[in-house]
């Protein structure tokens, strides 16, 4: 009777044994898929969190902790170019001036050579014995602008003159 008992005994201990090694098998293969998905929809989230990174520094662009340095860089270059581009307006500024003095100056010198007279080249015209008040207007001209008070004033006398 032994060895039907032991048949019985080692058939029932293979079932145990295959039923067991199955229902690893199934366990096993439900949390490859359990960590599969879950792979997946951390994959997927992480993708989510580095597009929203992206645009996050797409909007922010030169505007984050980061980027200080290179900001500091960029606007001390701009800060020169614009001082650089101040101090040529002001240069222009000053030959502009200095021309328009020079042109004054001309101007003064042709009515004084075409009076047949020296030239006085002084800033104010003070001539001793200055001609006419038409030719001090033609020499004041020459020099100034309309607006100047030296022309203002001497148009004021001429028209005082007039009868």
């Amino acid at each position: 009777m032994i060895p039907i008992c032991q048949q019985v005994t080692s058939q029932l201990t293979s079932l145990f044994i295959e039923e067991n090694l199955r229902a690893r098998q199934q366990q096993s293969e439900s949390t490859t898929g359990f960590l599969e998905n879950q792979l997946e929809e951390a994959g997927k989230d992480l993708a989510a969190q580095e597009q929203r990174v992206r645009e996050f520094k797409t909007r922010f662009l030169g505007e984050l902790p980061g980027q200080l340095q290179s900001n500091v860089q960029i606007l001390s270059g701009l800060q020169g170019r614009l001082q650089g581009a101040i101090d040529a307006r002001d240069r222009v500024k000053q030959q502009q001036i200095y021309y328009e003095s020079l042109l004054g100056q001309y101007r003064s010198l042709q009515a004084e050579l075409r009076r047949g007279k020296s030239a006085d080249l002084s800033p104010r015209g003070s001539r001793s014995g200055a001609g006419a008040p038409e030719e001090q207007m033609a020499d004041l001209t020459a020099r100034y602008t309309a607006r100047h008070p030296d022309v203002k004033h001497l148009k004021e006398e001429i028209v005082q003159q007039s009868p």
